[in-house]
């Protein structure tokens, strides 16, 4: 049975388009793009296998790695912007032409309700809080149930919308365009070192693989939709704020992430309608120093994490299918000031001395070996 998830908070994306090599930061100051220039010549780089195997006691590593091909990494803080999501939020439900009640709390987070409602759903609606936003509309919001973007869930079923398409109503690259231009008309200016995941979500694909279960596994018929058209056709945009030329998959402060496309700091999608669907969270901006940071080589990684389950002795057993290098934060001593480390975020699949199976993300920072 495939687990059923909010399309705007959790979908991946199979299909990566890199907007830039990599090779300069960018940090929002005010509104403004400030670059810091890095000369990949000038200072130490790292290289690290596509694949990698070994053995422990208790522990096969058979792992695909995903790191650039040069990584390297600079001492630095990242900081969370706080936009005028208010600004954002009206000229997202404004360009879609919807009018909408206001709500505004005392500390500022707020939501816009569309006055129409469609099939007992809002036709839209926007809310916001201290270093967030979710936008999402009708019939947009639908394809949450005809997606699974955790890798760890058996419906998972990602790889059948990553075939490029160009649909009627823009290309993709107007698209993200346009995803791009209502963001920096609203203050909000990521610059060109983000990397940007795309997938296709159309509409014959979307209908097959809806699906709808209640808590006891029972098909619920009367919610499946049948009037899938091409009006719901979009392009589903995860965008990643890059540090080092490494994505920032940091696991927040409230919640265990995981080094994945759903964990883009920001997803949108995008239909005839324009902006239909919109998630942000922690955008930020990094200040980067001079200041190089020395990686550890892979052996040492390895051997650190074999000693780490052979220590374990449950009678489970454990598989390490993917290691990819990505950047963390920690606390950097002020209240709001966080030090940027590298990281190492492995796949582990476990299965307990009863048989029972379970899969999660253990990371190690790439520097000194620890496990976070």
């Amino acid at each position: 049975m495939r687990k059923e998830i909010g399309l705007i908070m959790s979908l991946g994306i199979m299909v990566m388009i890199t907007c830039s090599c990599g090779s300069s930061e960018q940090t929002i100051e005010d509104g403004e793009q400030v670059s810091t220039e890095i000369d990949i010549n000038t200072i130490k780089t790292y290289s690290f296998p596509t694949e990698y195997k070994a053995d422990g006691e208790n522990v096969t590593v058979d792992m695909t790695v995903n790191a650039p091909e040069k990584a390297y990494f600079l001492e630095g803080t990242v900081e969370f912007i706080k936009p005028d999501y208010e600004k954002l939020a009206k000229a997202l439900m404004d360009e879609m032409q919807i009018s909408y009640d206001v709500e505004i709390n005392d500390d500022g987070s707020g939501t816009l309700i569309s006055q129409e409602q469609v099939n007992d759903y809002y036709k839209a609606f926007c809310s916001w809080g201290n270093y967030g936003l979710e936008l999402a509309s009708y019939p947009y919001l639908t394809t949450g149930a005809c997606v699974c973007s955790e890798t760890k869930n058996p419906g998972y079923n990602l790889p059948l919308y990553e075939t490029k398409k160009s649909f009627s109503f823009a290309t993709e690259e107007e698209a993200l365009a346009a995803v791009m231009n209502m963001l920096e008309n609203n203050g909000i200016i990521l610059g060109d070192d983000v990397q940007v995941n795309t997938y296709y979500l159309d509409h014959e694909t979307l209908q097959q693989q809806e699906a709808h279960y209640d808590l006891d596994g029972n098909r619920q018929e009367e919610r499946y939709r049948t009037d899938w058209s091409e009006a719901d056709d979009a392009y589903c945009f995860y965008i990643h704020q890059t540090y080092c030329g490494l994505r920032d998959y940091h696991t927040g402060d409230f919640w265990a992430g995981r080094a994945e496309d759903g964990n883009a700091q920001l997803v949108a999608g995008y239909s005839a309608d324009g902006i239909v669907g919109l998630m942000m969270n922690e955008i930020s901006t990094y200040k980067m120093s001079e200041k190089e940071v020395e990686l550890l080589d892979m052996d040492t990684i390895i051997d650190a994490l074999i000693t780490h389950y052979e220590n374990i002795v449950d009678g489970a057993t454990y598989e390490v299918t993917s290691a990819t290098l990505c950047c963390d934060y920690r606390s950097a001593g002020k209240a709001m000031e966080k030090e940027m480390i590298p990281v190492w975020a492995f796949q582990v699949n476990e299965t307990s001395e009863d048989g029972t199976r379970s899969s999660y993300e253990i990371r190690i920072n790439a520097a000194t070996g620890e496990f976070l």
